[in-house]
């Protein structure tokens, strides 16, 4: 490994799609810094690729003065979560795989050629200043719904999302929409990345009694991962 000189560019690491076992270094000059899990296109022998950022750092596997900079930074927040990251990182190791391929094929389609990503956007809920002082009382006794949500939002003051609306209450929309009339209810629309990779549902298991069935592919444990 060798440091890079004081004053220079920082150097990041990429998986890069191609049969090799290892990232590539290469030098980062846009004026954020790269998070592990965005996208990058690259130089890479005489094509131009679609790589994934994995870390970054002040050394380098070659002479710094033969890194080659990246060409164009792709995204301004990482596409593939970092549990994603994680995961990838550790099949490459386990099942010694390229790792380029690996990241590669954890992305959609269309970002593994070098489209922009579209993020879905998630709502969140908070109170406003009107509502925070609202008695419960004001609703009357057929309003359990608004009731109920005005004590979720008042325990969460920085608010609640949708999911975490999912969580705490069935069909919770109208009364919030009756809320939000009033004034007394906020949502803001905000960007998440997130759920381009949304976590899947646990599935249950299926034993069988056939013989020669190949075994399960073990799961890497939080031990495993953790240590990338």
């Amino acid at each position: 490994m060798l440091l890079r000189p004081p004053g220079t560019g920082l150097v990041v690491h990429v998986a890069v799609p191609s049969p090799l076992h290892q990232h590539f270094d290469y030098l980062w000059q846009e004026a954020f810094l790269p998070e592990p899990g965005m996208r990058v296109k690259v130089p890479f022998g005489r094509r131009t690729v679609v790589g994934v950022v994995t870390g970054h750092g002040e050394t380098a596997q070659v002479d710094y003065a033969k890194l080659k900079p990246i060409e164009t930074a792709l995204d301004r927040n990482p596409v593939l979560p970092e549990e994603i990251v994680r995961l990838c990182l550790w099949a490459g190791r386990y099942y010694h795989h390229p790792l380029g391929e690996v990241f590669s094929n954890a992305l959609p389609a269309a970002l593994r050629q070098g489209e922009a990503a579209a993020p879905q956007t998630t709502g969140l809920f908070s109170l406003t200043a009107a509502g925070r002082l609202v008695d419960n009382d004001t609703l009357g006794g057929r309003a359990k719904a608004q009731q109920r949500l005005l004590e979720h939002l008042r325990q969460y003051p920085q608010g609640l999302s949708d999911s975490a609306l999912n969580q705490r209450e069935k069909n919770w929309r109208k009364p919030m929409a009756a809320l939000q009339q009033r004034g007394w209810v906020e949502e803001h629309r905000q960007a998440d990345y997130r759920l381009l990779y949304p976590p899947n549902p646990s599935r249950r298991r299926h034993h069988s009694t056939r013989p020669n069935r190949p075994l399960a592919t073990p799961s890497p444990t939080a031990q495993d991962l953790a240590a990338f």
